[in-house]
């Protein structure tokens, strides 16, 4: 009897637990089922905001001028264009895109500055960027535009003054005055003689006219632009009034030594002067120069310097 009481005590106990096994495996299948899972102890928790939050999880200290060098006189890429583009956007910078921080970019800097409440120093730094490219940068004021009109590249090209119409090219008559040009070669000789920054009086072989002209640039010849608004007028008379890609011969004043050598009449490229009413630069060639774009000699140029010459 006792033996039965002890058995069935034991039934009893084994029961107990079973059930109490099955409701355990029911409350984690339950918890399971909400689809929450269990935060690994072992993973970095990453917080995350929703917009309007105050709250930042990381500091972004990186400021809207970084974007943009620091620039001054004398440089030149991409960040020079997007400097002109944007002063051009705000008024102050009247001119093609060049690309060249030149003298009339410094200008446009200069004007930005001032009526921004930014020292005037024609330098595009950190300052001045950041308020450059700022939604509230200040436009030129309407009343500063006819002010500095002539620093802005505004001033009208002087009405030329009419000429005799040139003679032809195959002829020599009135040679620059009575004048023709040492047949000199630009590698070997020109190239030394004019170096970038070098002034020099140019005098149309035909009609005999004169301007002024500074070498900018160039390898394979000389890359010019004239020095004034005068220079350019007179430099487009030579061409009766039009810009042309025509050569023509021309004697060279290169520091006292008359060069024979060609120009053209069509201003391109790059632009460093300013105020001289000549968008870009033009070419002028020597005995034996050569062209940029495909380094070979220019028949047209060569026979214009022979005579300058005085060689045919």
């Amino acid at each position: 009897m006792f033996k039965r009481y002890v058995l069935g005590i034991i039934t009893m106990a084994m029961l107990f637990c079973s059930l109490s096994f099955v409701a355990n495996a029911n409350s984690i299948n339950t918890y399971q089922d909400t689809g929450i899972v269990a935060i690994n102890q072992d993973e970095t928790f990453t917080p995350t905001t929703t917009q309007g939050s105050t709250d930042s999880i990381t500091s972004d200290t990186t400021t809207e001028s970084d974007a943009y060098p620091t620039l001054s006189l004398g440089s030149s890429g991409p960040a020079v264009v997007d400097l002109q583009s944007r002063l051009n956007d705000l008024g102050y910078y009247n001119y093609k895109v060049t690309g060249y921080y030149g003298d009339l970019t410094a200008y446009s800097v200069k004007m930005f500055q001032k009526y921004n409440g930014i020292a005037d120093t024609g330098t595009a730094g950190d300052l001045t960027n950041a308020k450059l490219y700022a939604n509230d940068a200040v436009r030129i004021p309407m009343g500063a535009i006819d002010t500095n009109a002539d620093r802005l590249g505004q001033t009208p090209t002087p009405a030329p003054v009419p000429t005799k119409k040139p003679a032809s090219s195959g002829t020599t008559t009135n040679s620059a005055k009575g004048k023709t040009g040492a047949y000199l070669d630009w590698f070997k000789k020109v190239q030394y003689m004019m170096p970038r920054g070098t002034i020099a009086t140019v005098t149309d072989f035909y009609t005999g006219i004169t301007f002024k002209v500074e070498r900018t640039g160039g390898i394979y010849h000389a890359d010019c632009e004239t020095l004034t608004a005068t220079d350019t007028a007179n430099y487009k008379r030579a061409y009766g009034g039009q810009w042309s890609w025509n050569r023509r011969p021309v004697v060279v004043n290169i520091n006292g030594t008359l060069v024979a050598g060609s120009m053209n009449g069509m201003p391109h490229g790059y632009d460093t002067i300013a105020n001289n009413n000549l968008t870009g630069q033009f070419c002028i060639h020597f005995l034996n120069s050569r062209t940029h774009c495909s380094n070979l000699k220019d028949p047209a140029h060569q026979k214009c310097v022979r005579i300058a010459a005085g060689l045919s």
